[in-house]
């Protein structure tokens, strides 16, 4: 379950780089809806026609778990079945392909993931259900739709909350092979923000910019201490020259502004015991926080995508 960083995907990450992404609910491309069947294939599998027995099956667990798929939304959406089809993964890719409801598809599509997270019986078949998620969700991104699957539910990234010029060119380009952990970590920020709980917030923003710089640290083969904070992460950016010798100078403020406004304020507000006194983050706060962890990350991975490109 690789996305493969084919030529078109490079043109388009250069083309959106920087730039407001519009996320859009009320459709959802073929080309996406292709691309789940594909992970579909792989997570949960295909049945397998017995080669003698009409209606027979070689791999029966297969079609048992996708009748426990197909069923329970048919149901619900007063229907005998899916497709036209006796096999019920057939019926359950015709309706994915050719259904105009986007919630019913959004319904079929969360009850598939739901059966992939709840039929993981070892640690392979956990990572195996966890790329599968982690594809869905970038696929999302991909296509600017704005939903996202999380512990059983397919849930609606807002719009009220993408409002920054920098948060959605952040989620696009955190988006790429090689940033999936502080995808996750920028996503639960934000997800505790609709929350309104900012504490928690805080501590995933800057959990997301730090979990930045140590993949671009991965990515360039840089050696750091994994227990490193954002402050010696921004040294090392620095030491590597991340930031051009003519730009140096006019950057040589980022350190204190990422250092003290983010790390600093999650060590603060939300990163360690409050004490006896309750300590409240306001909405303001940490919406500047969101926001101006947000402005880095699109910095580094745009200046870290230019290097690469110069090599």
């Amino acid at each position: 379950m690789t996305i493969f960083e084919t030529y078109k995907r490079r043109k388009q990450k250069a083309a959106m780089a920087g730039q407001s992404i519009a996320f859009q609910y009320d459709q959802l491309p073929q080309q996406f809806r292709v691309q789940v069947v594909y992970i579909w294939k792989e997570a949960i599998g295909e049945p397998i026609p017995h080669p003698e027995e009409p209606y027979a099956y070689l791999n029966d667990s297969v079609i048992t778990d996708w009748i426990a798929i197909h069923d329970p939304l048919a149901r619900e959406l007063g229907l005998f079945d899916l497709g036209d089809d006796r096999n019920s993964y057939n019926s359950c890719v015709t309706f994915l392909l050719n259904e105009d409801d986007v919630d019913a598809v959004l319904s079929l599509i969360e009850l598939s993931f739901r059966s992939i997270e709840s039929n993981v019986e070892h640690i392979a078949g956990r990572k195996k259900a966890e790329k599968a998620i982690d594809e869905l969700n970038q696929r999302f991104l991909e296509h600017h739709l704005g939903y996202q699957y999380h512990a059983g539910q397919i849930v609606q990234m807002d719009s009220e909350y993408l409002h920054s010029n920098a948060v959605e060119p952040a989620i696009f380009l955190l988006s790429t092979p090689g940033f999936e952990g502080p995808l996750q970590e920028f996503l639960q920020a934000h997800k505790h923000y609709r929350a309104r709980d900012f504490k928690e917030a805080i501590t995933q923003a800057s959990n997301s910019f730090e979990s930045t710089m140590k993949a671009i640290c991965d990515q360039s083969g840089w050696s750091y201490d994994k227990v490193y904070t954002a402050k010696k992460l921004i040294d090392v950016m620095f030491d590597k020259s991340l930031v051009s010798s003519e730009l140096q100078s006019h950057f040589s403020g980022l350190r204190n502004v990422l250092s003290d406004a983010v790390s600093t304020l999650r060590n603060r507000k939300g990163g360690h015991g409050q004490g006896s006194q309750v300590m409240d983050v306001p909405d303001y706060l940490t919406s500047y926080v969101l926001n101006l962890t947000a402005s880095n990350i699109v910095f580094l991975i745009e200046a870290h995508n230019d290097r690469k490109a110069t090599q």
